[in-house]
């Protein structure tokens, strides 16, 4: 029996995981709604570089850079740093509801949904530092001077991202030791 098929949907969850589905199917649409509202609005960020809208962009510190004063040049770059701090909460967001929509499926230990977890886990370590790197890079590319004080590296990110990736090792240990049960009943 493979890993992938050793518990695909779990007939022996109790009638109180219920709760647990309708929560995830909840959980599952409003990850879904985040994902394709940063990508809606990721795809719609290049048209600045043709209609450099006023009103200013923000960047971490709070300082405001009008996106019309800067050359054509600086307006990409600014938006490179921009998807690159943005681009790890994308990947969040798909994994995330990627693994809710199996939850609420019944799809507890699958290969499919704790590689789902991991791969959450492995990107929010990434965003603990890509913000920290999005922040660098727009303050280089918008020409706004930075205060030593204000680079802001994630450790909670870090740490939130460090302890999903873990719990999914051991639910692929959990999914493990149940198939070896299975097998010898």
């Amino acid at each position: 029996m493979s890993q992938s098929s050793a518990v695909s949907v779990n007939p022996q969850l109790s009638s109180s995981f219920d709760r647990a589905r309708r929560v995830s199917r909840i959980v599952a649409v409003l990850l879904a709604i985040g994902f394709w509202a940063t990508l809606a609005w990721l795809i719609a960020l290049p048209a600045l570089l043709i209609w450099p809208v006023g009103g200013g962009w923000g960047n971490i510190a709070g300082v405001t850079v009008d996106p019309a004063a800067l050359s054509v040049g600086h307006r990409a770059g600014a938006m490179f740093a921009i998807l690159l701090g943005t681009a790890p909460s994308l990947l969040i967001l798909h994994h995330g509801a990627r693994a809710f929509v199996q939850f609420a499926n019944g799809e507890v230990f699958v290969t499919t949904a704790i590689a789902h977890i991991r791969s959450a886990g492995f990107w929010l370590i990434i965003a603990g530092f890509a913000t920290a790197v999005e922040q660098v890079l727009f303050n280089l590319f918008a020409a706004v001077k930075p205060i030593a004080h204000e680079l802001q590296l994630r450790p909670t990110l870090l740490f939130v991202g460090l302890a999903v990736y873990v719990m999914a090792y051991v639910m692929a240990e959990a999914q493990r030791i149940a198939a070896d049960n299975a097998s010898i009943v």
